[in-house]
């Protein structure tokens, strides 16, 4: 098989199925193969917007967003999302394709690796076509395990040559949870428990699967309100306790009852 169309492959066997991307001379037959095995690419009218979709993926499906865009300038557009997904820690996988390395006069040529770096993304270069599986597994698991993008470096010249295909040794990251110390969860239910006015804040972790829930369940068991971040708008919507966006844009009865809660959360700490 042609690299492009195990490139491909090795992303349909990790069960993406979709790709968001701006097509170019070193992406466009690997996002063809995509498409013939049954996955659906999403074009965009910009770079940035393949890792600003690919990003919106990962937080509302909670699965690795993938975005690929071709070589040079193409991947410079998409450096301010990076930074974004960076700093909100947002992992995602974005296919870059690149110059061949002998083709010095090419016009889109430029070091892809010092591009990314200042960004705070990874940077996974693919070595040859024999090690592209293990090069897809090791950038999605870094994503994963980072939690932010990682950017897949395949040059153009390895795309048309033939290689066997074979699925390299899966390693999921086992997932780490959080757990607080037994004297910050004290201090926490102090707080919440001699609060005259809680209000529940929900930020865009929260729009994560099952988080919504959990949220919403604990707001109603203390009685309190609830408000979102920009991020999270509409996250309550419909239900009762909602009262909105959190801020400069809340609705005039939101700022009473932030108020309220702010006054009351001052006397707490007095």
């Amino acid at each position: 098989m042609y690299v492009h169309e195990v490139a491909a492959r090795l992303l349909r066997d990790r069960g993406v199925d979709t790709v968001f991307g701006l097509l170019g001379d070193a992406n466009l037959y690997m996002m063809d193969s995509f498409e013939r095995l049954g996955g659906r690419f999403v074009a965009v009218a910009h770079e940035a917007s393949s890792v600003l979709a690919a990003s919106g993926y990962t937080r509302t499906t909670g699965r690795t967003g993938v975005a690929t865009v071709t070589h040079g300038p193409a991947l410079t557009n998409t450096i301010t999302p990076l930074i974004e997904a960076v700093r909100a820690r947002t992992p995602l996988v974005l296919l870059a394709g690149d110059t061949p390395a002998r083709d010095k006069e090419n016009l889109q040529q430029l070091d892809q690796y010092s591009v990314i770096l200042p960004t705070g993304a990874g940077f996974e270069q693919v070595g040859s076509p024999t090690t592209l599986p293990e090069d897809v597994v090791t950038a999605f698991r870094r994503a994963e395990l980072e939690r932010r993008p990682i950017v897949l470096n395949l040059p153009i010249e390895f795309q048309w040559q033939e290689t066997d295909y074979r699925i390299a040794a899966q390693r999921p990251p086992v997932a780490q949870p959080v757990r607080p110390g037994e004297a910050a969860v004290d201090a926490a239910l102090g707080l919440i428990a001699s609060s005259r006015r809680p209000l529940v804040l929900a930020g865009r972790g929260a729009t994560t699967p099952g988080a919504r829930a959990a949220v919403l369940g604990f707001a109603r068991r203390i009685e309190a309100p609830v408000a979102t971040t920009l991020q999270a708008t509409e996250l309550f919507s419909g239900e009762p306790e909602n009262i909105g966006i959190f801020g400069t844009l809340s609705t005039e009865g939101a700022l009473e009852l932030i108020g309220q809660a702010t006054a009351s959360w001052s006397s707490v700490r007095r």
